[in-house]
């Protein structure tokens, strides 16, 4: 069993010497290449890390202004939202005080037409109640001038109101003004009376008759 053992172990090294050799050899070689290999990915790693480094700065860098600017933009939307607010209120408080300043302009403008209506009418009045008692007198005159006294009161039969033009009146603003107050008259009806034509222009201060349709 020795004699075999021994037989086998020179065999081996009869067979394997150089093989083993040239192996250790190229093992040494693969190792020699890949410890280059790693110095050679080192000495890139040294040179590429500065540059990371450098990049990952930029990046943070980059993010804070991103931060800032998206901060930025919140307090701009705000602030724009704030003066749509503000303006709308501005605006609905103009619009209400142009409302009260129409309003009060428009009840003054009526009570005006009111009192000079109501003054014309108390001097219409005077006047017609004058002309009757005129009237009454030409009728008791001695009869050689009944013609002549007739002809006046016929002239002043018609009963109405005298109207002075305001500034910025047409005649259908003063119709619809009489008409509010009860008296049934209408522009023609004014424009035959006064004798104005259509193209006629009325001027503040100008009188006009306002006829008064009898019930």
């Amino acid at each position: 069993m020795k004699s075999f053992f021994l037989f086998s172990m020179l065999l081996w090294v009869a067979l394997f010497p150089t093989d083993a050799r040239a192996a250790t050899s190229s093992q040494k070689e693969d190792e020699r290449m890949e410890r280059e290999k790693v110095m050679r990915a080192a000495d890139q790693l040294e040179i590429i890390m500065p540059e990371i480094e450098k990049a990952r700065l930029s990046l943070q860098h980059m993010e804070a202004q991103l931060s800032q600017l998206q901060s930025e933009n919140e307090t701009i939307k705000k602030t724009v939202a704030d003066l749509q607010k503000s303006r709308e209120k501005e605006r609905e408080a103009i619009l209400d005080e142009v409302s009260k300043i129409i309003a009060e302009s428009s009840e003054k403008q009526r009570d005006a037409m009111e009192k000079a209506i109501q003054r014309k009418s108390a001097e219409s009045e005077k006047k017609s109640d004058k002309n009757d008692a005129a009237t009454k007198t030409t009728k008791s005159a001695p009869a050689k001038t009944d013609a002549k006294q007739d002809a006046a009161p016929a002239e002043q039969k018609q009963k109405g109101y005298e109207h002075v033009v305001e500034k910025g009146q047409t005649l259908s603003m003063i119709a619809k003004a009489y008409q509010d107050q009860g008296v049934k008259v209408t522009v023609p009806e004014i424009m035959k009376a006064n004798k104005l034509k259509s193209e006629t222009k009325l001027s503040v201060g100008q009188k006009l008759f306002i006829p008064k349709k009898e019930k």
